[in-house]
Order: structure tokens, then C-alpha cells, then sequence
């Protein structure tokens, strides 16, 4: 009878044994990765990432789960996933991995316009009777880059019909007097001075004389991140992410004429590494740095718009065109902005706010985004 009792506690000790053993050797010469096919995407593509876990010991892994954390804005495609407590999506996949074997799982996903650390994964690991499990979490580091959609400026609707062709972006670049090109018909965006006034009686319509443009010019884009006086308040998303896709497709269509841009913004600017340059001066071969700038806007406010000019002041140029893209001025800004324009520097502004809310500010040319189709 002792013998009995005694046999069955031995039982019972090798079993807990194998169970500890199994779940605590687990992790050892455990490896898990994660590897993906395109790190930089345009809004609306698809990539590829693969999980990958190494079992490089002979010991088989009987119960493993994986917990996949991603934050909101990423879609996995064709996965069923669910949100977790912190609100990032998690994906969980079970898997049994063999003695020196490896098991891969590929999937796509896609995002929204912006920057995503894709980081944090929790691998717990049972015992063999599936009893207790062991968890811990492995950091794997991924950055995705999701560009804004470049837009054909033909598909932004703005309230001038007339903000459209190939010479868009030239319009509003400063214009040499010493080189004109030619007769053209009168725009909204034209100066009074430069009507020929000549052909103008011939054509029966207002002529203006077309300039061409000295090496000189050169385009700013300035993105204003702030919606409301109380910049914590009234994140206004929508306008924020329009006006990121029609500063994108600004630049792209400058560069794309052969004029030199750059790139100023007060948002907070997301980035793994040192602090990502919130300015890029105008340069001929601007279009990735312009559109990672772009993909790493936070709506985040790092500096107010009014503080954000006075740091800048010195840093305006009477050669350079500067369009801000807007939703919201305050009173100090607006006054900023006319003392500029009145020391000659050439301002333009896109108001991108719902119902054209953005002041006026004489001797400054304002267009009102009215939509687009993407």
C-alpha cells in the first residue's frame, strides 16, 4: 500500500516536473522575428509582413500563442482581429513548432496616412499538459511610413475655376519682369499692372502679359497643424488630412516644373531616431524628403502658428513664394502674416477649414478648398 502511495506521488512529481520543464525550457534558443516587404507606402497600398518563429532547440514546443499589437490606423487584410484594452489591434495565433523548425506567417495590411511603430508582441508558452503558461514580450521594432495620396491638382476643387492646368503652381511663383514670355488671358491671380492693355482692346477681353521665371524662384509650403485657438481642443482630422494631401500634391507638382521647394510645418513630427527636420529648404529634388515630412505629421501642435511665424521671421526670402495651408488664424497671426506681405514678401494662402473661415488679408490672395476626388 506504501509502495502505492508512493508510486503515485512520483507520478505526480514527474508530471509537475514535465510541465515546469516544458514551459520554462521553452523560450530557450527561442527566436522571433518580424520582417516586412515595403516599409514606405502611398495611402491605400498594401504591404507584406512575416512573422517568424525559430525553435532552435530539439525540445518541441507543444503550446504556443502569439499576441500581434498594432495601433489604430492599420488594417490587417483578411485577419480577424480585435481591439485590446489600449486600443491597439491585436491578432492572436496559435502554433505548435517542432524541434529545430520554424513557422512563418505572412499577412497584409495597410494603414492610414502617418508614421507606425509596429513593436510589441507577447508570446506565452504552455506546458505540455497545457496547464500553466509562461509569457513573456519580445520588442521587434518595424517602422511604416504611409505617404498622403498625391492628388492631380485637377481633381482639388478650390472656389477659382481657374487653379488648374500645367503653369498651377508657376502662377503663384513671383514673376521676373525682365522675361516675358507671351500674351495670355486675364486671371483672378493676375496684377492689375501687368494687363497689355494693347492686345486687351484687340481680343476684346483683358490680356495680361506672361512672364517667365528667373532660377531664383522658389516655393514654401507652410502647414499650419493648428485648428482652433485652444489647439488641444477641436482636432479638426479631416481638414488636417486634407491639407497634408493638397501640401503633397503642391509639391509634387512644383518640383515636377522644375522649381525648387521646401517644406515648414508646427507640427509635431514623428520619428524613432533624433528629432526629424521640421523644415526643408527649397530644393529641386525635394519629392521623398517633402513626402516622409509629410507622412510623419502628428496632429499634434509642437508650437502655435503665431509663435511658429516669430521664430521664422528671419528666415523669409522676397525671392521665395510662401503658400500656407491652413484651417485657422488667429488675430496675431493675420497681423503677422500683412506686416509680411507689406515688407514684400509674397504670401499665399489655401484655407482648407469647412465653411472658408479663414480671414482676409489685403494685398495676400486666398483660395478656399472645396474638395477633391481621390
Amino acid at each position: 500500500m506504501i509502495s502505492t502511495y508512493i508510486l503515485f506521488y512520483l507520478i505526480i512529481l514527474l508530471f509537475l516536473l514535465v510541465a515546469y520543464i516544458t514551459r520554462t525550457i521553452g523560450f530557450n534558443n527561442l527566436i522571433i522575428r518580424r520582417e516586412i516587404d515595403n516599409n514606405r507606402i502611398l495611402e491605400g497600398e498594401t504591404c507584406k509582413i512575416s512573422t517568424i518563429i525559430e525553435n532552435k532547440k530539439r525540445f518541441p514546443i507543444a503550446f504556443l500563442i502569439l499576441r500581434e499589437y498594432m495601433t489604430q490606423g492599420i488594417e490587417y487584410e483578411g485577419e480577424e482581429v480585435k481591439l485590446c484594452d489600449e486600443g491597439r489591434v491585436t491578432h492572436v495565433s496559435k502554433y505548435r513548432v517542432g524541434g529545430r523548425s520554424r513557422k512563418v506567417r505572412t499577412y497584409k495590411i495597410k494603414a492610414k496616412r502617418g508614421a507606425y511603430l509596429i513593436k510589441d508582441l507577447t508570446v506565452e508558452i504552455s506546458d505540455v499538459f497545457a496547464m500553466n503558461t509562461e509569457t513573456r514580450e519580445f520588442k521587434e521594432l518595424i517602422e511604416l511610413l504611409v505617404y498622403p495620396k498625391v492628388i492631380p491638382l485637377s481633381n482639388i476643387n478650390f472656389d477659382v475655376t481657374n487653379f488648374s492646368g500645367d503653369n498651377t503652381v508657376r502662377r503663384w511663383i513671383q514673376k521676373d519682369d525682365l522675361y516675358v514670355r507671351g500674351i495670355r488671358e486675364y486671371g483672378v491671380e493676375d496684377r492689375m499692372k501687368d494687363i497689355h492693355w494693347k492686345s486687351s482692346l484687340k481680343m476684346s477681353k483683358l490680356m495680361v502679359k506672361d512672364y517667365d521665371f528667373t532660377a531664383e524662384s522658389e516655393l514654401v509650403i507652410i502647414f499650419n497643424i493648428q485648428c482652433n485657438k485652444n489647439h488641444w481642443q477641436n482636432i479638426d482630422e479631416e481638414s488636417i488630412e486634407n491639407g497634408i494631401k493638397i501640401a503633397a500634391s503642391l509639391a509634387v507638382k512644383s518640383i515636377g516644373e522644375g522649381i525648387s521647394t521646401g517644406f515648414w510645418t508646427n507640427a509635431r513630427i514623428i520619428s524613432n531616431e533624433n528629432e526629424f527636420q521640421q523644415e526643408l529648404r527649397p530644393m529641386a529634388n525635394n519629392y521623398k524628403r517633402i513626402l516622409e515630412l509629410c507622412a510623419r505629421i502628428h496632429y499634434g501642435m509642437l508650437y502655435s502658428f503665431t509663435d511658429y511665424i516669430k521664430m521664422r521671421a528671419n528666415n523669409f526670402e522676397r525671392s521665395c513664394t510662401y503658400i500656407i495651408i491652413t484651417s485657422y488664424l488667429d488675430d496675431e497671426s493675420l497681423q503677422l502674416l500683412k506686416e509680411k506681405s507689406k515688407g514684400g514678401i509674397n504670401l499665399k494662402i489655401v484655407d482648407t477649414s469647412k465653411n472658408g473661415d479663414v480671414k482676409n488679408i489685403k494685398g495676400i490672395e486666398k483660395i478656399c478648398f472645396k474638395g477633391m476626388k481621390i
